[in-house]
């Protein structure tokens, strides 16, 4: 059974090594031998975790059956999202060792029937204050989504979108605007926050519309 550590550091990689130490300990105690080593470097701009989507692409091709991790966040954003990749992992025939939970999906079935109840309780409270938050908006007259003034210049849109089919690097896009690297990279952030917001808009009308049929 092929085993990897995933490690994510907060900052530049300092505690790094800890979490080796940690994680390494425990496969040798269970006698798991470690194939190999992923690590993400939060710090690092325009490479939010490609060590994760490398190990995510392996373990889904079935190249991968155990993943070594310290934390839930350092592979998801919360119980919905960590329920979600540790089903599609179960499918694929992925186990996920959890050290700071003391959780092993391999070993332990009824985890995942726990985690899914965690997930759907984390959803419908997430939903429920989704529908409170835009009670008091439409109360208050307010629109959700970003205002004009944040929007993106349409040729610097049109430029992003097109470098996104291409797949280039973050340094071409910023030659392409003609900005550092820095600027293009929260020229692209703007655009995901917009894409947001356009959709949190149209949600909006739509539940909207829906209220006033009713």
């Amino acid at each position: 059974m092929r085993t990897v550590i995933y490690m994510k550091s907060a900052g530049m990689g300092q505690d790094i090594p800890d979490q080796k130490r940690e994680l390494s300990d425990l496969c040798n105690a269970r006698g798991w031998p470690i194939d190999r080593h992923y690590i993400d470097f939060s710090f690092k701009i325009g490479r939010s975790r490609s060590a994760f989507k490398k190990m995510l692409h392996s373990a889904l091709a079935g190249e991968i059956q155990r993943i070594v991790i310290r934390r839930v966040h350092d592979v998801a954003a919360g119980l919905l999202e960590f329920f979600e990749l540790v089903r599609d992992l179960d499918r694929a025939g992925c186990f996920v060792v959890c050290v700071g939970l003391g959780l092993e999906t391999e070993s332990s079935p009824q985890v995942r029937s726990l985690l899914a109840g965690l997930a759907e309780l984390e959803r419908a409270t997430l939903e429920e204050r989704a529908g409170r938050s835009y009670s008091t908006m439409l109360a208050r007259g307010v629109r959700p989504g970003r205002k004009e003034l944040y929007k993106l210049p349409p040729d610097w849109r049109e430029k992003v979108l097109f470098w996104r089919e291409t797949g280039q690097s973050l340094s071409a896009l910023g030659r392409t605007l003609g900005v550092p690297k820095m600027r293009a990279w929260r020229a692209e952030r703007k655009l995901e926050q917009e894409e947001e917001g356009e959709a949190l808009s149209a949600r909006f009308e739509e539940s909207a519309a829906c209220e006033e049929k009713a």
